[in-house]
């Protein structure tokens, strides 16, 4: 099947928010798929993924999220429900397109962007469907990265009152001796990617990106959710989508990927990721 790919610009909150749309060939209604990337991410890395759903009769909406790739917003700045505002801005621009069948949209979200799309499934019922890969709902943190934190945040805190604003801390500094994806060559594409080169983590602003409570409101999600997850992954270990899966209530399921790490979006058998989640949609919403 064919595809048509378009560069759009949705408004949310106040901010513009860069997206790529790819559509079927078909033009009857068809379901649709908002893909959601992770903290410190951007929308690029999941055209290959929004491209595969298009070929399988899916609409693929990959946006930018708040303050990250060509989007507006505090740069690398973490506030879950600004992210779930994007995912209902970027729900009512796919319900006006004349291709996509208001009814049938679903979520993808990765980390981060699992924790947004879950988020954004309890409270938002256009959602139908949820497809989680490896996201945060609880801490992460260990110890020494804790003790890190809460000793630099009072500085972070001055910083933005005098100079507006945050303590940047370099993400690669942040991520030495941790694999970003069980592929060797990925982790290293990851590292030498420009992007996540100037990437930082603003202190304060994205605790969120590591700290969360989704978890205790998993069995408020009532739509059929699939938690995907790397069994490789060293960033947030598969006990967190298993601890997810057990709290969840609604028609569900769980994956574990072998050979699969956190960033899941390079990795060399990413192609089993949208496997899985087309198939869920047509599963459910097809």
């Amino acid at each position: 099947m064919g595809s048509c790919e378009e560069l759009v610009t949705i408004i949310s909150g106040g901010i513009p928010l860069r997206a790529v749309i790819c559509t079927p060939s078909d033009t009857s209604p068809v379901p649709a798929l908002i893909i959601c990337h992770g903290a410190f991410e951007y929308k690029e890395r999941y055209l290959d993924m929004a491209r595969y759903a298009a070929r399988a009769g899916i609409a693929a909406l990959a946006p930018d999220m708040n303050g990250h790739g060509e989007s507006g917003g505090e740069r690398f700045e973490i506030q879950i429900s600004r992210w779930v505002e994007n995912i209902r801005d970027c729900i009512d621009f796919l319900t006006a397109r004349r291709e996509v069948d208001a009814d049938r949209i679903a979520a993808f979200g990765l980390s981060t962007g699992g924790t947004a799309v879950i988020e954004a499934a309890i409270v938002e019922h256009r959602l139908k469907a949820v497809i989680a890969y490896a996201p945060t709902v609880r801490n992460v943190m260990t110890v020494p990265d804790m003790l890190i934190y809460f000793c630099v945040l009072p500085l972070g805190f001055l910083k933005k009152v005098f100079t507006g604003r945050p303590l940047a801390i370099p993400m690669p500094e942040l991520v030495r001796g941790r694999k970003l994806a069980w592929d060797n060559d990925a982790h290293r594409s990851i590292m030498e990617d420009p992007y996540f080169k100037a990437s930082y983590v603003p202190i304060p602003g994205a605790l969120q990106a590591s700290w969360v409570t989704t978890i205790t409101r998993a069995d408020q999600l009532a739509v059929p959710t699939l938690v995907i997850h790397g069994e490789a992954d060293e960033v947030d270990r598969p006990l967190s989508s298993q601890m997810l899966y057990e709290r969840l209530t609604c028609t569900k399921k769980l994956a574990l990927l072998p050979e699969m790490g956190h960033v899941a979006s390079v990795e060399r058998h990413r192609e089993k990721m949208y496997q899985l989640t087309v198939s869920w949609m047509h599963k459910h919403l097809c």
